[in-house]
């Protein structure tokens, strides 16, 4: 509920503070780290549905690779959203305004929702190259299944009402 607020109020503070001004750039990065993140969530799909049919070698190449996706997620998002600062300083003469303290708010409590799942991906792909999931018992990896999609989603909506205020 906090990011929706918050993702709202920069909406608002974009249109209202930046009326006639230039547009900001929107990092090429993002664009490249959408693809990433849509990659790494269908993998995780196909990691979950092969282990409810026992199929361990698939599983665990798509669990790995879904992981794999994450850490390059994170790594294009952090010079992304560096640039995106930068963009959001450049347009404002360095001048502090309730739109970049919003999305430097915005930004950091996407990062650390990220780095929190993504650690969990780590321990719960940790445990599958262990042999700790089979048909009977993957309940860490549909949980991360689902984690994945709703960062999906989140991602997605911050990026669209990033688009919009470009």
């Amino acid at each position: 509920m906090f990011f929706v607020a918050g993702l709202i109020g920069y909406l608002i503070a974009r249109f209202a503070l930046l009326k006639g001004q230039h547009p900001v750039s929107v990092p090429l990065l993002f664009w490249f780290s959408t693809v990433v993140l849509l990659m790494g969530g269908t993998s995780m799909q196909v990691a979950l549905s092969s282990i409810r049919r026992e199929r361990q070698l698939k599983f665990r190449r798509c669990l790995t690779f879904a992981t794999l996706c994450g850490i390059c997620f994170c790594i294009l998002q952090v010079f992304g959203m560096s640039r995106l600062l930068d963009s959001h300083w450049a347009t404002l003469d360095g001048e502090r305004t309730p739109l970049t303290g919003l999305l430097f708010v915005l930004i950091l409590l996407h990062g650390l929702h990220f780095v929190t799942g993504l650690a969990i991906q780590l321990y719960v792909n940790w445990r599958a190259l262990r042999g700790r999931y089979d048909h009977e018992y993957f309940m860490g990896v549909r949980l991360c299944t689902y984690y994945w999609r709703f960062l999906d989603v989140v991602w997605l909506a911050m990026f669209g009402a990033i688009l919009l205020t470009t």
